[in-house]
């Protein structure tokens, strides 16, 4: 499985020459903790890459996404994370 995701996640290049190549997706009304871990992961993103990230509430045709999000299905501190070729998705739980 792990290989599954490690072919998809060989085409998603994040950001070029300090310009982001990925939107970050985030749901209509997020929670405090998924605000704080969104503003967390832009603040990092742009450390590690010197780009600046969009933060979106739709995908925009074309582009990749890294998408975070609740799911309440996932006992407390689970994460799933999902590599594709549309792009990643973390979801975690807030319980």
């Amino acid at each position: 499985m792990a290989a599954v995701g490690a072919n998809a996640a060989e085409g998603l290049g994040i950001a070029a020459e300090g310009k982001a190549q990925v939107d970050v997706l985030v749901e209509a009304k997020p929670t405090y903790d998924l605000s704080c871990s969104v503003q967390d992961l832009l603040n990092h993103l742009e450390r590690m890459t010197g780009a600046k990230f969009s933060l979106v509430k739709a995908p925009k045709e074309g582009r990749k996404l890294i998408r975070l999000a609740n799911d309440p299905a996932l006992a407390e501190q689970e994460t799933v994370v999902r590599v594709s070729e549309r792009g990643v998705e973390l979801l975690g739980s807030d319980h």
